[in-house]
């Protein structure tokens, strides 16, 4: 129930509506003009802000086409815990979902050991899951043996290296939990 007031969503048709009434707006053509600055985690040392223009956007795009729209109802991409402001966040997890016509669920407030219940109750179909939230799913008390994740559709890691064991390790878990998805990274 404390939940309910996070549930939003729009359709990629809704957000290309909300300009309808823009009528000329004045540009020139630079796929290199900077666009917007994200930061970074600061995994690596420092947070770094990044700008990106068009040329750099669609790269990402590029690079996550694992995660389309297939056919049928649009699927439910979660983006929980992570800010919206973060480099990986910006095209990957809100630009390349809503250009797919996928439903993005936005749960920002949620504590990163509660990635689990979040995934179970939002139902979400596409995720992208650092290994840190790849291990709150395999050691879950919310995620029993008996536990049907077969509504997860894409998965995968995004750009955090994970080795051979550990993604065998979690496509183990997502096939005994009836789970047909592979995991990408």
């Amino acid at each position: 129930a404390a939940r309910n007031h996070l549930k939003f969503g729009t359709s990629f048709e809704k957000f290309l509506e909300k300009g309808k009434d823009i009528k000329d707006v004045e540009f020139y053509f630079d796929c290199n003009r900077p666009l917007l600055r994200c930061y970074t985690t600061g995994t690596t040392g420092m947070s770094k802000q990044v700008i990106h223009s068009s040329h750099t956007i669609l790269g990402v795009v590029c690079q996550m086409t694992f995660f389309t729209r297939t056919e049928g109802e649009p699927l439910k991409w979660l983006q929980a815990c992570l800010p919206p402001s973060l480099v990986a966040c910006i095209v990957s997890m809100q630009l390349m979902p809503l250009a797919n016509d996928n439903l993005l669920v936005l749960d920002p407030y949620c504590a990163p050991e509660n990635i689990d219940q979040a995934i179970l109750y939002h139902k979400a179909n596409c995720m992208a899951l650092i290994p840190m939230f790849i291990d709150v799913l395999l050691h879950s008390k919310y995620i029993t043996e008996d536990t049907d994740l077969s509504f997860i559709k894409q998965i995968g890691a995004g750009a955090e290296a994970m080795n051979d064991r550990q993604i065998l390790q979690v496509q183990d878990f997502l096939k005994s939990h009836k789970c047909e998805a592979k995991f990408a990274f």
